[in-house]
C-alpha cells in the first residue's frame, strides 16, 4: 500500500492508472494539466487523476482510438505514431456471472475485435476466454459488464519486453 492510500484510509492498494492511448510514460512530465485531451475526447472517457494527469475511465464506454486526444495535445505527451496504442492486459475475475451459472454474453457483444470468446464447451452455461493477441484494449467490454468482473491494466515495462 502506498502512503497516499494509507493516509486516506484505503484498505486496498491502488490499481495501476490507465493512461490514454499513445501516451508516452516518459513524456508525462511535460503534461501541464491543461485539460485539452480530456475536452477533446468524444467518448468522455478521459479524466484528470489526483496529480492532474490524464487517465482513462472505462466505467461507461471505451475508446474508439479516434486520435482526438493526441491531436489536441500541444505538449508532446502523445505519440500517435506508436503502435499499438497501448499495452494492456485484460482480466476476467471469478465474479463473472458465468462462474455463478448465469448465462451472460454482454461483454462479447461489445467486443468488436472478438477478443472475448464465449466457450460453450464449459459447463453449465459456458465460460469466457480472452484472446490477448486480438484484444486492442479499447475497454468497451468493461462498461458493459453488469458485475464489473472485467479489468484492464497497463502492462509493466518488464511484461512488454517479455
Amino acid at each position: 500500500m502506498n502512503r497516499r492510500n494509507f493516509l486516506r484510509g484505503a484498505s486496498q492498494p491502488a490499481l495501476a492508472v490507465q493512461r490514454p492511448p499513445w501516451v508516452r510514460q516518459d513524456a508525462l512530465t511535460n503534461c501541464t494539466s491543461c485539460n485539452d485531451c480530456v475536452s477533446a475526447c468524444p467518448e468522455n472517457i478521459l479524466k484528470l487523476d489526483d496529480a492532474g494527469l490524464p487517465m482513462v475511465d472505462f466505467s461507461d464506454t471505451g475508446c474508439t482510438f479516434c486520435g482526438d486526444c493526441a491531436a489536441s495535445c500541444t505538449q508532446g505527451v502523445f505519440d500517435a505514431q506508436s503502435e499499438p496504442a497501448w499495452q494492456n492486459s485484460l482480466t476476467v475475475s471469478g465474479d463473472c456471472l458465468l462462474a455463478s451459472g448465469v448465462s451472460c454474453q454482454l461483454c462479447t457483444d461489445f467486443c468488436d475485435s472478438e477478443a472475448l470468446v464465449f466457450d460453450l464447451s464449459q459447463r453449465p452455461v459456458g465460460a469466457l476466454r480472452v484472446d490477448h493477441d486480438s484484444c486492442t484494449g479499447c475497454g468497451m467490454c468493461i462498461g458493459a459488464c453488469p458485475v464489473t468482473a472485467i479489468t484492464l491494466a497497463p502492462l509493466t515495462e518488464r511484461e512488454v519486453a517479455a
